[in-house]
């Protein structure tokens, strides 16, 4: 089954997805030009029918690489994404995953390459994609 998540006509690129099976529900996070001066990160929330949650919701404006992991132990979820600045190198991590400890890992070069988050019994990865 194929549906729209967002019917903006500027550029929407690059979507992370996780589902959240404490709530039955998706996240769909992607980076976008809407704004027409910077990509910005929206998201939105997709029931497990398909169906749309509410609208389109800004989670960060200049920022770019999206990517989300959810808890499967309480309905939240943890989305980390480049922010765009003076470092080139600024990762940021937004959300409060049942007051778990979200650990990152990173390369030599500070860059964020995984986010777990601590869980009972289980580690949810969030891996960055990278480009050579």
């Amino acid at each position: 089954m194929d549906f729209a998540i967002c019917s903006e006509t500027d550029h929407q690129l690059f979507p992370s997805v996780a589902y959240n099976s404490s709530a039955n529900q998706y996240l769909v996070v992607w980076y976008d030009l809407r704004s027409g001066a910077n990509f910005d990160i929206y998201g939105q929330l997709v029931n497990a029918n398909g169906s749309t949650s509410g609208g389109n919701f800004l989670i960060r404006n200049n920022a770019v690489s999206p990517h989300v992991i959810a808890n499967a132990f309480c309905p939240n979820y943890l989305v980390a994404f480049w922010v765009g600045g003076n470092n080139p190198y600024t990762w940021t991590l937004v959300g409060d995953p049942c007051q778990q400890e979200a650990i990152p890992t990173m390369n030599e070069w500070g860059m964020i390459i995984s986010v777990a988050l601590a869980g009972i019994g289980s580690l949810y990865y969030l891996r960055r994609r990278h480009s050579v």
